[in-house]
């Protein structure tokens, strides 16, 4: 019995050596890959330390560091990209200060400035501290609130760990500020960091952006001018456009031929001067001197964009066609990861060509919408495309399929809200209550709204009914529109007094701005003057939906 026991006690014992063995092996081998990709990151090989970084993360799931190094990589490139690993890190450290400032500046790069307050708002320490000024300047920045930023970025400066690119934020702020002194002091940081390998060649863009906000043209030609001859570059090229298109017309021309000429190699840069010309209404200069891109550039994904944009701007519909599809002699290829742009464009070019009825163009905007995904910076230059070609339907579907994504939403859901309010479109204003409840359930104003729009539409009566009775009885959720709704309800039933009761709750000021439904109940119970002055306040009202003029001229009918 012992000698048994023995045994087993020797087996237990050698397999937890075995495990612990294996996990040192393991943990080991992680650690070299992350040494690898840090080795790799500090002699700029990213594609080395991607590689490196996914193998660590491949034996140690939780390697915050490899974590960190994907999302730093992924930045470079893609805002969305980071904001998923950032968002990834944040569920595995939720308390964690630095998780929760990266993630905070991530989402705003990436344009989701509600998912980084909401964020922030989790802080879980002292406000004193250079990492949550850095993400509460970035925010306050995103919302155009420069004063507070500004503040922010110099309370970030006087922190040791204070890096050039926090000196950089502080003193692009500063140097465009109407407070002399700040932007002395920014002109002056700015011009200490024009020579920092860092963040140098955006410090010299901030001080020519500074003189050009001033209309110190000659001070910003010259800095230029200097930035110049030291060779172009794809920044100071751009910038360059910026400056000259608006002091000088033939240097202007002359470094669009010359960004050409540089960069025909260059696909993305290429891509990207087209870009620069679309956005400011010289396109047709776009087609002509991009003559110059050599062949195999003009394969760029970038470049087949920008440009395909400029043949649609300046209306070339037949190349267009070519592009997007293949003309005589050319090769379909796919556009990547960018592919519902080649799809919208080639439709754009068969609509154009009397190719494609109406039909044609709805079955061809959900592919590009299925190609999109959820990729929300896809999916605003689709709907950017569609404003431009008046393609209302195409642009509502999209700014859906934003609002259906788990985040990221706002915006869409308040251009929803505005062009169903612009068309009196209840039936929209409806579905939009409904998808804010379903994201925000305590949203109080939607609350009202999705109860009162559920019973002028005649949904399901009792069902809002009985929504808007639970939410008037929580004082606390008793809104102006929620006590018209649930008297409104109650008024359909029959129970005109208990829905003049339910009116009694509100200030005189809250029944006007539910005037026809005031009106409504008063009428109901017989108070025929003060039903009157209702309606006509009511009528006065310009936002009225389709539902409610139908109520109201029904009430003013009967009661003459």
């Amino acid at each position: 019995m012992f000698g048994r026991r023995f045994i087993l006690v020797i087996a237990g014992l050698f397999i937890l050596l075995l495990a612990a063995a294996i996990f040192i092996l393991k943990d080991w081998r992680s650690n070299s890959s992350l040494d690898a990709a840090q080795a790799a990151m500090v002699h700029n090989q990213p594609e080395k330390a991607m590689l490196a970084a996914r193998r660590a993360l491949q034996l140690n799931d939780h390697n915050r560091r490899a974590q960190e190094i994907l999302a730093e990589l992924a930045g470079k490139s893609s805002a969305a990209i980071e904001l998923e690993w950032r968002r990834h890190i944040l569920q595995q450290n939720p308390a964690d200060p630095d998780a929760i400032a990266t993630f905070c500046v991530a989402a705003v790069r990436a344009g989701g400035i509600g998912e980084a307050a909401e964020a922030l708002g989790r802080w879980p320490g002292g406000k004193h501290d250079i990492r949550f000024c850095r993400a509460a300047a970035a925010i306050a920045l995103a919302n155009k609130k420069y004063r507070e930023a500004l503040d922010l970025y110099q309370e970030a400066i006087q922190f040791p760990q204070a890096k050039p690119s926090d000196q950089l934020l502080f003193a692009r702020l500063a140097a465009c500020s109407t407070n002399s002194t700040e932007r002395a002091e920014g002109l002056t940081v700015l011009e200490g960091l024009k020579s920092n390998p860092e963040v140098g060649p955006e410090a010299r863009r901030a001080l020519i952006l500074s003189a050009m906000g001033r209309e110190e043209f000659e001070i910003a030609r010259s800095q230029l001018d200097g930035w110049l001859s030291g060779g172009l570059t794809g920044t100071n090229l751009l910038l360059g456009l910026d400056v000259y298109s608006q002091i000088d017309q033939k240097r202007f021309n002359e470094l669009v031929k010359q960004g050409f000429s540089t960069f025909k190699q260059d696909g993305k840069v290429c891509g990207q001067i087209i870009e620069w010309l679309n956005q400011h209404g010289e396109s047709d200069l776009a087609v002509e001197y991009s003559k110059a891109v050599d062949p195999e550039a003009r394969n760029n994904v970038f470049f087949k964009f920008a440009f395909g944009d400029a043949l649609d701007r300046i209306g070339r519909w037949r190349e267009l066609y070519d592009l997007t599809v293949g003309g005589w002699g050319m090769e379909y290829s796919s556009w990547g990861n960018i592919d519902c742009f080649r799809v919208a464009l080639r439709t754009r070019a068969r609509q154009k060509l009397s190719y494609a009825d109406p039909d044609d163009v709805k079955i061809a905007w959900k592919e590009c919408l299925t190609l999109a995904g959820q990729n929300q910076p896809a999916l605003w230059v689709l709907i950017a495309f569609a404003r431009r070609w008046s393609w209302e339907p195409q642009k509502e579907e999209t700014l859906w399929a934003i609002a259906r994504c788990p985040r990221g939403h706002e915006r869409a859901i308040e251009d929803l809200e505005a062009l169903y309010e612009g068309r009196r479109d209840s039936s929209g204003l409806f579905r939009v209550a409904q998808r804010t409840l379903e994201l925000k359930p305590d949203d109080q104003q939607a609350s009202g709204r999705y109860a009162m729009l559920g019973l002028l539409l005649g949904i399901n009566t009792d069902t809002f009914a009985e929504f808007a009775r639970k939410n008037c009885e929580d004082s606390s959720k008793r809104t102006p529109e929620m006590a018209a709704a649930y008297a409104y309800s109650l008024l359909l039933k029959g129970k005109k007094k208990d829905a003049a009761t339910v009116l009694q709750t509100l200030t005189e000021t809250d029944l006007k701005s539910q005037a026809l439904f005031a009106g409504l109940v008063n009428a109901a119970n017989g108070n025929q003057d003060a039903a009157r002055n209702y309606f006509q306040i009511a009528a006065a009202k310009s936002d009225l939906l389709p539902e409610e003029q139908t109520l109201l001229r029904r009430a003013v009918d009967s009661a003459q």
